[in-house]
């Protein structure tokens, strides 16, 4: 999974070498990353009046935008052929910007 250095000293259980290249993290982990950030953001928007659920006439209830926009995020993250590095940062850090 990942590349830890070990203190001299610790045996450690040998795994096979894995490709670990420093500049370009895993794929999958990347995303992973950004998922779980975006569900943080998203659990505590509501609790703002600013992002609150909006009430249509009836039960109808509406999402603010924003929050549309980061479960659309959410959805894509994990379907991006591009290799992360090949990938604009303003595509993924921007609405994080909006809630700031």
């Amino acid at each position: 999974m990942g590349c830890i250095k070990l203190q001299d000293g610790i045996n450690a259980i040998e795994e096979e070498p894995e490709e670990c290249d420093a500049a370009y993290p895993n794929k999958t982990s990347l995303a992973c990353m950004i998922n779980s950030e975006i569900g943080t953001v998203l659990a505590v928007m509501p609790r703002n009046v600013r992002w609150g659920r909006r009430y249509m006439s009836g039960d109808d209830q509406v999402e603010h935008s924003l929050i549309q926009s980061l479960k659309s995020l959410r959805r894509q993250v994990f379907s991006w052929k591009h290799p992360w590095h090949a990938i604009n940062p303003a595509l993924y850090l921007q609405l994080f910007l909006d809630v700031i």
